[in-house]
């Protein structure tokens, strides 16, 4: 995988969320590292640079994806080609995202678009992206809408 396409609320690349452990192993192959908490597991890969989180709450099923690295990382298709925290956001409201952004702490600045489910790290004093997040969609009653295969474009 060259690119790493992130397309918020689907899921990044191949990788779609309300896949179980087994399905991204067959997808991605064995992961660098796996991560094992009382209430998640965790694949980090270094190619591409993705680590897929399995919730307890979702029965275990791809629940959040983080972007590591931002080498030739797209979303939606639109390649991040500035790291600037201004360039970023610019770029991504001009695509029709929609941020509200919070200080999480002296070191972190976090927008977010709640719509599509997708989470931007940047680290304050520098501007520079440190992270992407993105999940599964979230309606008004708290449904998680898992990616159907008429969403991600599968016959």
């Amino acid at each position: 995988m060259d690119v790493v396409n992130i397309i918020p609320g689907v899921g990044v690349g191949p990788v779609r969320f309300g896949i179980n452990e087994g399905a991204a192993l067959d997808i991605l192959g064995p992961p660098a590292d796996r991560e094992v908490l009382d209430d998640e597991v965790t694949l980090v890969y270094l190619r591409p640079p993705v680590q897929l989180s399995f919730l307890k709450d979702d029965d275990y099923l791809l629940s959040i994806i983080e972007v590591v690295s931002f080498e030739g990382v797209a979303v939606q298709g639109v390649p991040l080609t500035s790291l600037v925290e201004d360039d970023v956001i610019q770029a991504m409201e001009e695509h029709g995202y929609t941020f509200q952004c919070e200080d999480l702490c002296e070191h972190e600045r976090v927008y977010q678009d709640e719509e599509s489910a997708l989470s931007v790290y940047f680290d304050v004093e520098s501007s520079m992206l440190t992270g992407i997040s993105v999940s599964p969609v979230i309606d008004g009653d708290d449904v998680v809408r898992w990616p159907t295969h008429e969403v991600i474009g599968i016959a």
